[in-house]
């Protein structure tokens, strides 16, 4: 991958719309403008990855800050504290919105500009690369429409596409559906689709308050980190209301440790809760992977977790594929990323756990006599269909 130097910058419209252009095509998620001492970098996270594309003599950082700025609607002349601001930019006849972050540090301020380019199409369940058992188990959960579904995992793993895909499950003309967000990412007809205000006092659970008093069925909420939150989104689905909400914790069980640790009672869990969603992201292996023979580690990871399937899977076929390197991949070998999941349906044994303050082993032994797939397992099914790659599993 080439980096571009550049020494002045003469029209700095012409620049910073030549480094939108080139990230947006790209599909980057986010563009990092970063001073250093004598260089100014411009980077782009492309499917997880951070990547240098432009190298700038630090003249140029001023302006290239100002004019940003002045774009995002910020204090040109506030260099001492964080801003956030807003960029609509035009691409192609479509307007993309940019979340805009400045941060003072050593040698200037560092910009990094969130694009929240969106491809509508993905918001489909049969899209987001669950496997068949999973996916009969959220649309299970969905035909209830009440209860509590939780989406979790770390930030930048997708969560917002599959809670857009969850609603995007129902017909909004036959349902009340609403969403209290921060920020709204996509604009769905049909959905009362609103943005917390901290500033003025709209937060999550003065919005849940007043939203509960607009006959509701669906409820879609952000990240809930408060006691106050929490116990109105349980009592949302007590009373005869789907709510979809995201939480961060690291694997389907602490989801129940996080609950309580939000003083909501075990019973009152064991009572609303019937779906947890973990999942993150991993690269998807670009067009130019190859086939190659699958080595002595990689064959005991799967002697280690799914030796049958292996076998059935790969039969005579000892080969996995590897990753090459062609330009569309930036000489990566990956190219995009997918899902890989854990879902756990809520039954009546989980149910009995949950109530008798069960411990992680316990839960763990319950998933795996049901047949339920780990993360990791998920994750190694999609290598076994060449989606993706061991490499990234082996420090797991």
């Amino acid at each position: 991958m080439k980096i571009k130097h550049i020494d002045i910058i003469d029209d700095m419209k012409e620049f910073l719309d030549e480094v939108f252009d080139k990230a947006i095509s790209m599909w980057a998620s986010d563009i990092h403008f970063e001073p250093q001492k004598d260089f100014f970098y411009i980077r782009f996270r492309i499917d997880g990855e951070i990547y240098i594309f432009y190298k700038i003599w630090n003249e140029n950082a001023d302006n290239i800050i100002a004019r940003i700025k002045i774009l995002s609607k910020l204090k040109v002349d506030e260099k001492r504290l964080p801003q956030d601001g807003q960029i609509v930019y035009t691409y192609k006849n479509e307007d993309i919105d940019f979340r805009v972050s400045t941060f003072p540090t050593l040698y200037w301020e560092k910009v990094v500009i969130r694009i929240l380019k969106k491809d509508i199409n993905l918001l489909n369940l049969d899209k987001l690369w669950f496997l068949n058992v999973n996916l009969k188990l959220i649309k299970k959960a969905l035909k209830l429409k009440e209860w509590l579904i939780l989406v979790t995992w770390p930030t930048g793993s997708g969560k917002t596409t599959t809670l857009y895909s969850l609603i995007n499950h129902f017909d909004p003309k036959k349902y009340n559906i609403s969403t209290l967000e921060d920020p709204i990412e996509y604009k769905l007809p049909w959905i009362s689709q609103s943005q917390v205000n901290p500033d003025i006092g709209y937060d999550f659970s003065n919005w849940l308050r007043s939203l509960l008093r607009q006959d509701p069925d669906i409820l879609m909420v952000w990240e809930i980190r408060d006691e106050q939150t929490a116990q109105l989104a349980v009592e949302a689905a007590l009373t005869w209301h789907l709510v979809l909400w995201t939480i961060h914790a690291n694997r389907w069980s602490w989801v129940i440790k996080r609950l309580l640790n939000l003083n909501i009672s075990s019973y009152l869990i064991s009572n609303v809760l019937k779906l947890i969603i973990s999942q993150r992201l991993v690269r998807k292996l670009c067009s130019c992977a190859k086939k190659a023979h699958i080595t002595e580690q990689e064959e005991k990871i799967f002697q280690e977790w799914l030796w049958e399937i292996y076998k059935q899977k790969l039969k005579n076929e000892n080969n996995f594929k590897y990753k090459l390197w062609c330009e569309k991949c930036l000489n990566t070998g990956y190219k995009w990323r997918i899902w890989i999941h854990e879902v756990t349906y809520i039954d009546d044994d989980f149910v009995k756990i949950i109530k008798d303050n069960f411990s992680i082993l316990e839960w763990d032994q319950l998933l795996k006599g049901k047949g339920y797939f780990t993360i990791y397992e998920d994750w190694l099914i999609k290598t076994l269909y060449w989606l993706t790659d061991l490499p990234q599993f082996l420090p797991y």
